[in-house]
């Protein structure tokens, strides 16, 4: 009788009982984005990967799951609220979805701290439209500030880095009504309305075990519109162009003291094979007509081998595909082999970041151990071999002289002559949990009275902190004498900003305006 009698049935029964248990609804916002109405700071588009991950690893385990990108869907739309401009559908929108969703739980992502307020608007909204939807946070600002996420009763989970394990095991935790004591990573407040914070997974190893981003639940067809007005990150780059972000590896072996990077993803460098990544591009390309990707690493080219490998899988395979890599590439770990590689396989730009001209504040002040004659070297290459180049500079350190700064300056001239088309100076900001923030506080640099440090962004226009080397005044002549590193306009600039002319004139002309002030006298 087995196989026939109680065994198929019982086991059909078990299977229907199991996917049944499984009903948690999921909804996966990604909140509207907003600035302080006199920020230089600009709100582009991104795709929220690390929602999409999280999504693909609840449907592998058989949840009803929906993303919904609220900056994306209204990334035309410009409001101004309480003083902040807020781009990203209202709120009203939103609350229509999770009405017309009617989600079991909300995972509402906070990627940046002063994107914060719009995550704990959004859960006010759901606790409004029904208490008893569970809601959870997770991004950079959740794993950083826990405690100052789920002191809003409106949150009740946490989830602290890297999401895609620790969401599943807590549905089932949740479903099963069994304990959460043992779901790593996760916060949450107790009976006694303590708040518990979980230890942290370990990195997760084996990232091509990870399925794919769930590109499927994102609004690709925005991401298009928004490219072709500019209104993405990189939009100078492929203009236009249907468009992805990817990963490639995971996680920053380095210590620079300003850098909050290892605080979510961990200074484990992890990466993943490049079959793996092969395969995911090519998925992009064919399934969603893909012709651009940003290679969002933090370290892309760690493992040259490995970066050697992928470029030459693309190259193979004749994607016909461009990209870059907007968070750079350590110039101190590429070759003239990789450069050509990397060019053939597509990649049309590379950022490198040397981010100070003076050893001395390389050595002690960033902690950054980089050989600036390799920038050199990397540049000159990336020149050689008609690959685009720019570079990113901090300037603005309490303990940075000025001397420092303009050896800095004279660094990035340098750079600028040997082919770099571009040179970035940004002022030091102070993100919370990194080195220099705590130091920056301890020898009372930071004025905490003035600032709300956890809503803090990186600027060009304003500086957190307090130098006893030079005044606010001073730093931000410096920086005028910075700028006039660069041309008035790039090709590239000057390329696509004539197409954003045409369809969007009324920002290309404020960008521009406000550009072109650093050049006069």
């Amino acid at each position: 009788m087995s196989g026939t009698g109680l065994n198929g049935p019982t086991n059909y029964i078990n299977k229907y009982l199991n996917d049944f248990m499984k009903h948690f609804r999921v909804l996966l916002i990604n909140p509207p984005n907003s600035v302080p109405i006199k920020s230089n700071f600009v709100i582009n588009v991104f795709q929220p990967l690390g929602l999409a991950y999280v999504a693909s690893s609840l449907e592998k385990h058989k949840y009803s799951v929906e993303i919904f990108d609220a900056l994306a869907l209204g990334f035309d739309q410009e409001k101004i609220i309480a003083s902040r401009k807020v781009i990203g559908a209202d709120y009203q929108t939103i609350k229509n979805k999770i009405i017309d969703y009617r989600p079991d739980l909300v995972g509402i992502a906070t990627p940046f701290s002063f994107q914060s307020f719009e995550s704990h608007q959004i859960a006010k909204i759901v606790k409004k439209i029904n208490p008893k939807i569970i809601t959870l946070a997770g991004g950079t600002h959740a794993t950083i500030q826990p405690d100052e996420m789920l002191n809003d009763k409106n949150f009740d989970y946490l989830i602290r880095g890297e999401g895609e394990y620790a969401t599943v095991e807590l549905l089932k935790a949740l479903e099963k009504k069994t304990s959460l004591k043992n779901i790593s990573s996760l916060s949450y407040r107790n009976k006694q309305n303590k708040i518990i914070h979980n230890p942290r997974s370990l990195p997760i190893q084996k990232l091509d075990a990870l399925p794919f981003p769930a590109r499927h639940l994102l609004p690709m067809d925005k991401y298009l519109q928004a490219a072709k007005k500019g209104r993405v990150v990189e939009g100078m780059l492929a203009f236009g162009h249907k468009r992805t972000s990817i990963f490639t590896s995971r996680g920053c072996p380095f210590n620079c003291t300003f850098c909050s990077v290892h605080l979510t993803m961990t200074r484990m460098w992890r990466g993943r094979s490049p079959e793996n990544v092969l395969k995911e591009i090519k998925e992009c390309v064919y399934k969603y007509g893909i012709k651009y990707f940003d290679i969002l690493d933090d370290n892309f080219t760690l493992d040259p081998k490995r970066a050697k490998k992928i470029c030459r899988l693309i190259i193979k395979e004749k994607l016909n595909i461009q990209w870059s890599t907007p968070n750079g590439i350590r110039a101190d770990r590429v070759d003239e082999t990789l450069i050509k590689l990397m060019k053939k396989a597509g990649c049309i730009q590379v950022k490198v970041a040397p981010e100070s001209g003076s050893p001395l504040v390389l050595k002690n002040i960033i902690k950054k151990h980089l050989d600036l004659d390799m920038v050199k070297k990397t540049v000159s290459l990336c020149k050689k071999h008609h690959l685009s180049v720019e570079a990113f500079f901090v300037v603005g350190f309490p303990e940075e002289t000025i001397d420092d700064i303009y050896k800095t300056i004279s660094f990035a001239k340098e750079l600028r002559r040997l082919g770099c088309d571009y040179c970035y100076f940004f002022i030091a900001t102070p993100y919370y949990g990194t080195e220099m923030y705590a130091d920056a506080v301890k020898k009372g640099y930071l004025d905490e009275s003035r600032y709300h440090l956890n809503k803090i962004i990186t600027t060009t226009n304003k500086s957190l902190l307090k130098s006893p080397n030079y005044t606010h005044k001073k730093l931000f002549e410096l920086l005028k004498v910075a700028a006039k590193v660069n041309p008035p306009i790039t090709k590239i600039r000057l390329k696509s900003g004539l197409k954003m002319l045409i369809l969007d004139p009324k920002r290309i002309l404020t960008y521009s305006f406000g550009y072109l002030r650093n050049f006069l006298p």
